[in-house]
């Protein structure tokens, strides 16, 4: 998959934006094609210890469910801890009062060369909400430049963008800080590392530690809506809003999950603790 290059350089536009470029990871999930279990997905079988029991929920008594498992020689720059080369994201498909977000999870690092046999029946939830179940899908890996959303932009590159001639005669009513936003800040949809696609105002959590957690991850709802296609729907599907509901939902929302409004789960991690912990934030609109 190969996401366009946008129609407007913004680093050259403006002055200090080009020093806050990061690079995420778009996963770019799709539902045509199951991968075997050592590959890096979304939903399915994951490389589980046959030795090792599958997780439940306590609060529930339920198994969890298998979410995002991500391999770091398929995803670059995934920044893993010594001697692990596999991380798995599992969640409990019910909602949680009490949970950090809207889901209870758990993260797991390992060393595929060190897991041996496979758990081959992996156990299901017996009950659990569709909208948080993970329909089996390949990832197809890609590395995007992106900078700061508008709810962590600095003030005064805030207020260049607004008053800039190049960006407001790049868009259609003026408003080049919403353009921003839209096309030319974060990447939308579900993908690794980078800057946090905020739909609210940004909740980095901090650590027990008290350090500020870093992004790890973004599971969305969608992979871009009726204002971000333009610029984050890939090139393969560039006519895909013009397709019937059931063809472009396989694009849009492959993995088939919902979290409330259209929102995402966003997880961070800290790299200076021991065991990186993982804490999650929730936002819809």
């Amino acid at each position: 998959m190969r996401t366009a290059r946008p129609r407007v350089d913004v680093a050259s536009a403006i002055p200090g934006l080009a020093s806050l470029a990061r690079t995420t990871v778009r996963l770019h999930p799709r539902r045509d094609r199951v991968p075997s279990i050592e590959r890096s997905k979304i939903g399915g079988m994951f490389v589980w210890p046959a030795d090792e029991p599958w997780p439940r929920c306590p609060e529930h008594d339920d198994y969890l469910v298998a979410v995002v498992q991500l391999a770091a020689d398929e995803v670059p720059g995934l920044v893993m801890p010594e001697k692990v080369d596999l991380v798995q994201l599992l969640w409990c498909p019910r909602d949680h009062s009490e949970a950090e977000s809207l889901v209870a999870h758990r993260v797991f690092w390992r060393n595929r060369l060190a897991i041996g046999e496979v758990l081959a029946n992996q156990p299901q939830p017996r009950e659990g909400d569709p909208e948080y179940w993970p329909a089996p899908c390949s990832v197809s890996p890609e590395q995007v430049v992106e900078y700061p959303s508008v709810f962590e932009l600095p003030e005064e590159i805030a207020h260049q963008i607004e008053q800039s001639e190049a960006l407001t005669d790049a868009t259609e009513d003026g408003d080049a800080l919403a353009a921003y936003q839209y096309w030319w800040s974060t990447a939308t949809g579900t993908k690794a590392g980078g800057y946090v696609n905020w739909i609210q105002e940004a909740e980095t959590p901090v650590c027990e530690c008290g350090r500020p957690m870093e992004h790890l991850l973004t599971v969305a709802s969608e992979e871009f809506d009726g204002e971000t296609h333009l610029r984050w729907c890939p090139e393969e599907d560039k006519n895909i809003m013009e397709a019937d509901y059931d063809a472009r939902m396989r694009v849009q929302s492959a993995a088939g999950l919902l979290f409330g409004d259209a929102g995402s789960i966003y997880f961070f991690v800290c790299r200076s603790c021991p065991h990186w912990r993982v804490k999650s934030v929730f936002q819809c609109s």
